[in-house]
């Protein structure tokens, strides 16, 4: 497994989690974390579909999800801290995406 674990918290980007999820693929990671902070529309279940569907690629990372009631970006971000495993930290946001190849590492 790979050192590094990219986080993206979510909160009400439905629209954008999966362009997010699919621009860390091919960058190296061992871990994706996706943790949304009370999103009232469907962002964590848009977020799982679509790793799912881009997990038969060899490079797609395993995947751990978190969810809390809207306590903010800061506590979002250190629930998914307390998930990833990695030894190095990439923090994406949700309507992001990393464009480079290699830019995470």
């Amino acid at each position: 497994m790979s050192r590094v674990s990219a986080i993206i918290c979510v909160r009400n980007h439905e629209r954008f989690i999966g362009a997010a999820i699919e621009s860390v693929l091919g960058q190296g990671i061992g871990e994706l974390v996706v943790y949304d902070d009370g999103s009232y529309d469907r962002s964590l279940t848009v977020a799982v579909a679509r790793w799912a569907e881009l997990a038969a690629r060899a490079d797609v990372p395993f995947l751990r999800v978190g969810a809390s009631p809207g306590r903010g970006i800061g506590a979002a971000r250190n629930q998914a801290l307390l998930l990833a495993r990695g030894e190095y930290i990439a923090q994406l946001d949700a309507c992001g995406a990393c464009r480079d190849a290699g830019h995470l590492m």
